[in-house]
């Protein structure tokens, strides 16, 4: 008989809350983590009180978690509010946590899905169903790209095709296509991410847009035939983003910008210098946590 998975949930604030997701992500078979207590609607700080949960497939693993995030949590001098373990049904926790999280406003954007009572009037509305495929809007490093997306339509960026390369759950897709309603091509490696994509496409109304994609990175013919791509948004991680620069480079639009997000702050200064050994210009940085989300131009003309 296959043991019940349990669940550790952590309360904490949002100093500690990088520090202990990268120590706990190898380790868990999911994690997830939502705001519990704000200060502020649009900005997170460092004393805001969030709930870390980590799904594991035994209490012995679960056990082990705990342990983990206490010794993080004792180096980082942060102390927890609560660490708790529990035997949890065999259900899809992913998709469980997202339903209960609320929409999220973000600058232009109101993120949402099909069962939250709102009317995005006023806002670039972006419903994001729950599901397997990354990118509901609630990391800092989707937040980051899509914060960028915004000041970039906002300084007057011309886009004419835009590539979303390890496109997930298509969110960045959907905010492309939104702001310029222009083609945009959704690429991931995982088949569900790129399923994912086109069902959130049509639910968002620019199925017409967006072509959702299988490929390895830049390998896929129709990305290929794409180019060159006017905005191109890469939120992955650093080490393939920076066996990647050349190939981004030579896709990329003269005057285009290259959106990088999956960057942990001290990861930022390896990627950086990929990117700027191959003659793009870093226009402007943003920092969540432990997270850094790069804007880099090919030439002097990119807006952001």
């Amino acid at each position: 008989m296959k043991p019940s998975p349990y669940q550790v949930t952590i309360r904490v604030r949002y100093g500690a809350l990088a520090a202990l997701e990268a120590a706990l992500e190898p380790l868990a078979d999911a994690l997830l983590s939502e705001a519990i207590v704000e200060a502020h609607p649009l900005e997170n700080r460092p004393d805001d009180e969030w709930r870390l949960r980590a799904i594991a497939p035994n209490q012995a693993t679960a056990n082990h978690l705990a342990a983990v995030a206490r010794r993080v949590l004792a180096e980082v001098r942060r102390p927890s509010e609560g660490i708790a373990i529990e035997a949890v049904p065999e259900i899809d926790w992913v998709a469980h946590v997202e339903r209960d999280a609320p929409p999220i406003a973000l600058g232009r954007f109101l993120i949402y899905a099909a069962h939250h009572a709102v009317d995005p009037c006023g806002h670039v509305g972006l419903r994001i169903e729950a599901g397997l495929a990354f990118g509901s809007g609630r990391h800092a490093t989707t937040q980051g790209c899509l914060r960028l997306i915004e000041r970039a339509r906002r300084r007057g960026l011309a886009v004419h095709r835009a590539l979303d390369l390890g496109a997930g759950s298509g969110i960045l897709a959907i905010a492309v296509a939104h702001l310029w309603h222009r083609p945009v091509i959704a690429a991931d490696i995982d088949p569900l991410s790129v399923a994912a994509s086109r069902l959130a496409a049509r639910a968002n109304r620019v199925g017409t847009l967006i072509h959702p994609v299988r490929s390895r990175g830049l390998d896929a013919r129709v990305v290929a035939r794409g180019r060159p791509y006017d905005l191109i948004c890469a939120n992955i991680l650093a080490g393939p983003l920076v066996l990647l620069a050349p190939k981004l480079r030579r896709v990329l639009s003269p005057g285009g910008l290259l959106v990088l997000s999956g960057i942990l702050a001290r990861q930022e200064a390896t990627v950086l210098a990929a990117y700027r050994a191959q003659g793009l210009a870093l226009k402007r940085r943003l920092i969540d946590g432990d997270w850094t989300t790069l804007a880099l131009a090919r030439g002097p003309r990119a807006l952001i």
